[in-house]
């Protein structure tokens, strides 16, 4: 005769196994009605793309990314990976940032940061590239449209010349060389009014910044440090000497002591 102890310890085990028997069976009808619930999401039109709502830009650049983005118009929603939206987006060098949000049922939210010009660059003879703060070449311009922005030319022995040129081919989607980017810490502190007077900052090949207004009036800013302090002072020392036949040379890169030359201007 068994043990009755034995007994129930066999009965425990039997019915746990038929549990765990249950369990297996719940778990793959579980996954099967899963798997079939997921492929009918995938292959239903309820929740295909049907809306495109882009954040964070112009009309116009709205209008050039849903062009940019159509062929994702009908795509189902769970099945789009947002990384290909955002790497396709930032291809552009007017984009500089990109998030994607998915809004169901059918609706795909797109917010993208768009660069904003701090200074251009003479690309031709009628035309110009924008820059960003950070010298990202973003965008080309023709001359009569281009915003009222400073210049950025590299100066060489002869001082200014007409800025026309600049050292180094630039292509859209380029960058400065290292030794501008201080121009553009100048550039976009600029007031409107440092703006409408002072045309051209220019750069010497080892980085030292001058402003020149396009008339012969040039101040040496030095580096760019302090930058708003030295256009105060440029905009005082050119009230003071340019306007009435005095130095058309000042030198702020010394805030605590601008001096005036008299002639050469550049060193």
């Amino acid at each position: 005769m068994m043990h009755g102890k034995i007994r129930d310890r066999r009965a425990q085990v039997i019915r746990r196994a038929k549990r765990y028997r249950l369990y297996g069976v719940a778990g793959v009808v579980g996954l099967t009605v899963l798997g079939s619930l997921g492929y009918g999401i995938s292959r239903t039109s309820i929740f295909s793309v049907r809306r495109l709502v882009i954040l964070g830009a112009s009309s116009t650049v709205q209008a050039s990314i849903g062009s940019e983005l159509s062929s994702f118009v009908g795509k189902n929603l769970f099945s789009l990976d947002s990384n290909v939206v955002v790497s396709r987006l930032e291809r552009s060098p007017l984009i500089s940032f990109v998030s994607v949000h998915k809004s169901l049922p059918s609706e795909l939210v797109v917010k993208v940061g768009v660069r904003t010009p701090v200074a251009l660059v003479r690309a031709t003879s009628t035309s110009f590239v924008e820059i960003s703060r950070n010298g990202v070449v973003f965008q080309q311009v023709l001359a009569k449209s281009a915003p009222l922005l400073p210049q950025v030319c590299v100066v060489g022995t002869k001082g200014f010349g007409n800025c026309s040129a600049f050292v180094d081919p630039l292509s859209v989607g380029g960058r400065l060389p290292t030794f501008v980017l201080g121009a553009l810490a100048v550039a976009q502190v600029m007031t409107p009014q440092e703006l409408a007077s002072y045309r051209y900052v220019g750069v010497s090949s080892t980085g030292g910044l001058y402003l020149s207004d396009g008339g012969g009036f040039v101040c040496k800013l030095g580096d760019s440090s302090s930058p708003k302090a030295k256009l105060k002072l440029c905009d005082a020392m050119k009230e003071a000497f340019g306007s009435s036949g005095g130095p058309s040379y000042v030198d702020v890169s010394a805030p605590a002591n601008p001096t005036v030359e008299p002639t050469s201007w550049l060193g």
